[in-house]
């Protein structure tokens, strides 16, 4: 029995890398009316602006005193 290997690779290795580069974007908007375009610019922004927030800090980082 024949196994395709992208059965068996994990969900992270199969996505492109991040974030897409403006040729690739550009592709992807060649066949795209112009009200997916607007939605894919409206995520594209939403992931940069998600990855600029510092991250939470854990307990241990707000009070170093805790054990």
């Amino acid at each position: 029995m024949n196994h395709n290997t992208d059965d068996f690779m994990l969900p992270c290795e199969l996505e492109p890398p991040w974030p897409p580069s403006d040729e690739e974007i550009a592709e992807m908007k060649e066949s795209m009316d112009a009200y997916d375009c607007l939605k894919l610019d409206d995520k594209i922004q939403a992931e940069l602006w998600r990855e600029s927030l510092p991250s939470i800090p854990s307990p241990a980082d707000l009070n170093p005193g805790l054990k």
